[in-house]
């Protein structure tokens, strides 16, 4: 199960959501002196990581529907009540494409929406027990990637 204390999973969460991107992400992670080998070393890791969360969501791979996965599981960790218009606000976007993006979410058993505690008008939005699980395999896997690409870097030292 997911833990919902600080560490490196969150800095690499926070990290996803900064770029939104797979390619901006890696140049943070990859110093400048790395050789072309290295580098393609890690971009083929990172591609697997990639394609393991196309398949993992099936919100596709747009920017919005990371950002609202991503978005979910940080406002789980940080114990936040989360409603469409906070989500929304928080990932840009119309409402609209949010609520298609839940509905998705939804089908799949990735989210729970349930009655406010404060206000039975709005809903709050949670990530599910399969969702977290995801969430987890995925995370599991960019750091097997991440360590993979530093191991291939210290034998291509030697």
């Amino acid at each position: 199960m997911i833990h919902k204390d600080p560490s490196v999973r969150s800095n690499l969460v926070d990290l996803h959501l900064v770029t939104g991107d797979h390619l901006p992400m890696i140049d943070l992670l990859v110093p400048k002196e790395m050789l072309s080998t290295q580098r393609l070393s890690l971009l083929m890791a990172w591609r697997s990581v990639s394609d393991l969360e196309a398949e993992l969501f099936p919100v596709g791979m747009s920017l919005l529907g990371r950002q609202i996965v991503w978005e979910l599981v940080r406002a789980h960790w940080q114990d936040e009540c989360l409603s469409v218009k906070s989500l929304t606000l928080a990932v840009g976007g119309s409402e609209n494409g949010t609520r298609r993006h839940l509905q998705r979410l939804e089908q799949a058993g990735l989210l729970l929406i349930r009655e406010g505690r404060r206000d039975r008008r709005s809903l709050e939005l949670s990530p599910s027990p399969l969702l977290l699980e995801a969430i987890e395999r995925l995370l599991d896997a960019l750091e097997s990637a991440i360590q993979g690409s530093k191991h291939r870097e210290e034998v291509g030292r030697s």
